[in-house]
Parts: structure tokens; C-alpha cells; sequence
């Protein structure tokens, strides 16, 4: 499938943001994840459309390599119908793990899991 160009809504580790990929037609990706309480990161990576599969680095400072973070994950899509409409909508979700390797980790708790969500189709969801 190919990845919605949208804005979704991500829960890394209980923190809530949002995540907004843009992918090239190789499957590139780079764009930003924003965490409450953080500025806009960079992020960079990969979209395999054929294993509906994402993988990215978000880079919280350029001159600390150990504060990135790698994040894995799938994509599975939910057809849902727009109550009372028939309008047909998907709920795409995005989930998996991220790897952090400085903060508050060790060499026993230094991953964790994530997902995302983004609507898409016939008028989705505000």
C-alpha cells in the first residue's frame, strides 16, 4: 500500500504527538514527529509498500547520535463506514517498536512500542 501523506497521531512510549511522513516514489522517507513538550525532529528513513513496513530515525540532536531513536513498524488498514452514510473511510495504523539509546534506558529497558493513526478516504473524520 502506499503511505498516507497526512498528518497521524502517535503514541511513542505513552507520550502523544504527531507524525508527519513524506515519502519519495523509491520509498524514502523523511519528514518530522513532533512529541507534547518537544520542538518538531527530523526524521529519515524508509517506506517498503510492498510489506506495508516503515522504517525511520528521529533525530533529536544533530550533534548527539546517541539521542536518536530507530522506529520499526507495519501498517494495517480498518474499512470503516462513516456512521449513517455508507461513506466509506479506512483507519490506517501504523505500529511497532523504537530503540532509544541515551535518557532514561539501560542495557534491559531501551525499547519500546508505538503506533500511529491516520484516516483517510470519503470525508475522514476532524
Amino acid at each position: 500500500m502506499e503511505l498516507p501523506q497526512t498528518t497521524w497521531d502517535i503514541n511513542g512510549g505513552g507520550v502523544k504527538g504527531k507524525l508527519d511522513p513524506k515519502v519519495d516514489p523509491d520509498g524514502n522517507l523523511t519528514g518530522t514527529v513532533t512529541f507534547d513538550g518537544t520542538p518538531p525532529h527530523r526524521i529519515f528513513g524508509f517506506w517498503d509498500k510492498d510489506a506495508d513496513r516503515i522504517v525511520f530515525t528521529r533525530v533529536q540532536a544533530q550533534d548527539q547520535p546517541e539521542a536518536n531513536q530507530i522506529y520499526t513498524g507495519y501498517a494495517f488498514v480498518r474499512p470503516t463506514p462513516i456512521s449513517g452514510t455508507g461513506l466509506p473511510i479506512e483507519l490506517v495504523t501504523l505500529a511497532g517498536s523504537f530503540q532509544a539509546f541515551a535518557g532514561d534506558v539501560n542495557a534491559q529497558v531501551n525499547v519500546f512500542g508505538w503506533f500511529a493513526t491516520a484516516f483517510t478516504g470519503a470525508n475522514p473524520p476532524v
